[in-house]
């Protein structure tokens, strides 16, 4: 038995929130691109390198101004512990909003730096034995790869609100629902 589209969707269990409605004089737009570089080390003994990530968020933001512009800019990276998967906020700030004549306006964080080492392997020489058994067969002497565990912060993403007073009046994120605590 086939069922029509809206009885599957009614059957779903998910709940629709009410957004608070901010008028188009209000709303803010935010366009997020990130300016990122990274280092890296040379692990010996691996084909792994540890990595310092350095990253900025370049914000332009669009809208109407105000001759009495109390609204503020909250940035904040998040990054994710590569050994239990926390995740915690890198950086994070806050700025007031000023547009220009345009309407528009342009922030950047502070750069926020974290670094990571991937899992990998290591080559060990193995030493059991005396030496003594060259040409038996004995494979005590062959190098063997031990593996290490991921260890260090990764970024993870950003979230950008848009407050006016306790209101937020623009917002966006990566990945989406990486979020800043306003409360």
């Amino acid at each position: 038995m086939k069922l029509p589209i809206f009885a599957i969707l009614a059957a779903l269990p998910f709940t629709i929130h009410a957004a608070e409605m901010v008028s188009s004089n209000d709303r803010v737009n935010i366009d997020v691109k990130i300016d990122a570089s990274s280092d890296r080390k040379d692990l010996p003994k691996t084909n792994a390198d540890t990595v310092t990530q350095h990253k900025t968020l370049d914000i332009t933001l669009t809208g109407k101004g105000r001759s009495n512009e109390a609204r503020v800019v909250k940035w904040t990276v998040f990054g994710k512990n590569l050994k239990n998967n926390n995740i915690r906020v890198l950086g994070s700030g806050e700025i007031k909003l000023a547009f220009d004549a345009q309407g528009s306006a342009k922030v950047q964080s502070k750069e926020v730096t974290c670094t990571y080492t991937p899992e990998h392997s290591v080559v060990e020489n193995n030493k059991r034995g005396n030496g003594l058994n060259k040409g038996n067969g004995n494979n005590n002497n062959l190098p063997r790869a031990k593996r290490v565990d991921a260890e260090g912060e990764k970024y993870l993403g950003y979230s950008v609100q848009v407050l006016d007073g306790a209101r937020v009046v623009g917002e966006t994120s990566d990945p989406i629902g990486v979020k800043i605590d306003t409360k």
